[in-house]
Order: structure tokens, then C-alpha cells, then sequence
């Protein structure tokens, strides 16, 4: 398991999380705003997976 696995899931959740609450409780701005979840924990993953690999790789650079 990656540590981008938690994230992914959560971000599925709150996918869904949107659409109950849109859809089925009626509440579109709770539905809306909860939707935008999804992205913005999935960004700041891939920033934080983007970082960690850059940190590794000028670690390998240094080794030469």
C-alpha cells in the first residue's frame, strides 16, 4: 500500500459524500462545496509525492 492509497480513497468518499448530500438531502452548496474536496486533497498529495521524489533524486545526484 502507497501512502497516496489513503488519500485516494478519501477523496472517492468525499465524491460520494458530495453527491448524497446534493442530490439526495437537496443541500447543493454543501454538496458543491464538499465536492471540492476531492481535488484538493488529491493536489496536495501529488505535491507532497512530487516533492519526496525530488528530495530523492538530488540525493542520488549527490552521491556521484
Amino acid at each position: 500500500m502507497s501512502a497516496g492509497d489513503p488519500i485516494a480513497v478519501a477523496a472517492v468518499a468525499s465524491v460520494l459524500f458530495a453527491w448524497y448530500n446534493f442530490y439526495i438531502r437537496g443541500e447543493k452548496q454543501t454538496g458543491i462545496f464538499v465536492g471540492l474536496w476531492a481535488p484538493t486533497m488529491l493536489a496536495a498529495a501529488s505535491y507532497l509525492q512530487q516533492k519526496d521524489i525530488i528530495r530523492k533524486f538530488k540525493q542520488g545526484l549527490a552521491s556521484f
